[in-house]
C-alpha cells in the first residue's frame, strides 16, 4: 500500500500483498471468482483448474491502474517496436529492443500500452475534476473467515472514499 501513516495503520494487520504478482499469487476467493462460485460453481471449478490467459482488456486495464495509482511500476512497461518482423529490418528492431529489457521490465504490445495512457490520463482528469485526493492507493489485503478472501482497493481518498478504478471498452458519458 503507498500513502498516509494512518491509513496503513488501520489496514496493515490484513496487508496481503505488496505488488499486483504477490497479490496474484494469493490462493483465496476474489470478487470475481465469488461471483462465479455463486452463478454456476462448475465454472468456478474450471476456472480454478484452468486460469485464463490474459486478455488485451485485462492487460490494458493493469496497465491503466499502474499508470494512476503506481508511476514506479508502470515505469516497468516497456511496449514493442511497431516494426514488422517479418522483413529483416523488422527482425533487427526487435531483437535489438529485447536485448535492452531488463529483468524486472514487462514487455507489453504498443497499442495496449497506447491505450493504457490515454485512459490513464482520462482517469486523472475524473479525479481531479471530482477533487479526489488519494491518500493511499493499492491497498491489497486478505482476510480468513469461513474461507479465504482476498481483495484490492484501488484508491483510498481524502474525503474518506473507497475508489475502484475501471477500465471499459463502451465510452461513459458524464
Amino acid at each position: 500500500m503507498r500513502g498516509a501513516a494512518g491509513v496503513h495503520d488501520q489496514f496493515n494487520e490484513r496487508i496481503a500483498a505488496r505488488t499486483r504478482q504477490e497479490y496474484d499469487a494469493i490462493d483465496a476467493l476474489n470478487q470475481t471468482l465469488a461471483k462465479l462460485i455463486l452463478k454456476a460453481p462448475a465454472k468456478y471449478a474450471y476456472e480454478k483448474a484452468n486460469p485464463r490467459k490474459d486478455s488485451k482488456a485485462l492487460r490494458e486495464g493493469i496497465m491503466t491502474h499502474a499508470a494512476v495509482l503506481d508511476p514506479e511500476q508502470f515505469a516497468l512497461y516497456k511496449p514493442e517496436p511497431d516494426a514488422d518482423k517479418r522483413t529483416k529490418e523488422g527482425k533487427e528492431v526487435h531483437a535489438y529492443w529485447k536485448s535492452t529489457l531488463q529483468p524486472t521490465d514487462i514487455p507489453c504490445k504498443a497499442d495496449e500500452y497506447d491505450n493504457a495512457l490515454s485512459y490513464a490520463d482520462a482517469m486523472r482528469t475524473a479525479l481531479t475534476r471530482h477533487n479526489i485526493v488519494p491518500v493511499a492507493t493499492e491497498i491489497m489485503l486478505k482476510a480468513d473467515y469461513m474461507v479465504a478472501i482476498k481483495g484490492s482497493i484501488d484508491l483510498y481518498a481524502e474525503d474518506g472514499y473507497l475508489y475502484d478504478l475501471k477500465t471499459t471498452a463502451d465510452e461513459a458519458t458524464a
